[in-house]
């Protein structure tokens, strides 16, 4: 073989190595100082849990007692419910399928009244877990498993239609029993519009909620793709 030959093999065998060893990198699988340039990096994550999302329209609620939709610009579209009644919302959803066992689930709730300075008396109504394969996983109670984060009356500020945020948490209302993938929710909350501790007089208005879940990260590479 001539000179100019070994030379031309040289150099695509070098091109060759050149592109696998970048192709690698790229990906992640190369030397452990590489592994943080990997598309799947995100440095809020642990080493085998993630904070994720997915999002519940209020529109899709059912609603009871005087609860009612409206749309419109600004503060007047949402799912309201007035003072004076006694009127709640319930919502559904599947736990997904990359949910760590046994974590709490949280619902994130966006509101505002018209009112100020005032608080809305906001409660558990009710929950419903369904899992394939067995009766339903329910506590003593109707609501046992559902909560308000910080306590049921909401504080309306100074200014009118501020947004707030609420946080309702969801865990199994069975010791020993944890919530899991696959799991079917239903929960329900209502305005206790009628008490002494509901102050405001205008509407709880709510424009947008989601669900709050901590995710595995060995389901990283499937939710990439």
């Amino acid at each position: 073989m001539t000179a100019r030959r070994l030379g031309l093999l040289g150099t695509v065998l070098f091109a060759l190595v050149a592109f696998g060893i970048g192709l690698l990198v790229q990906i992640g699988i190369g030397r452990p100082g590489d592994a943080a340039a990997a598309p799947l990096a995100e440095p809020t994550v642990s080493a085998t849990l993630i904070p994720r999302f997915i999002s519940l329209d209020p529109y899709g609620a059912y609603v009871e007692g005087g609860a009612t939709f409206s749309d419109g610009f600004g503060p007047n579209s949402g799912l309201s419910l007035p003072d004076g009644a006694v009127s709640s919302f319930s919502m559904g959803f599947t736990v997904p399928p990359d949910y760590a066992t046994g974590t709490p689930l949280t619902v994130r709730m966006v509101w505002h009244t018209p009112s100020t300075g005032c608080a809305i008396t906001f409660r558990p109504n009710s929950i419903a877990i369904a899992r394939p394969g067995r009766t339903h996983i329910i506590g003593t109670g109707a609501s046992d498993g559902l909560s308000v984060v910080g306590g049921v009356n909401l504080n309306a500020p100074a200014t009118a239609n501020s947004s707030q945020e609420t946080r309702i948490e969801i865990t199994s209302p069975v010791s020993g029993t944890p919530l899991q993938p696959g799991d079917v929710i239903m929960f329900s909350m209502f305005r206790a519009g009628t008490v002494t501790t509901d102050t405001c007089t205008g509407n709880l208005v709510i424009q947008g909620m989601a669900l709050l879940y901590q995710g595995q990260t060995s389901y990283l590479p499937l939710v990439a793709n």
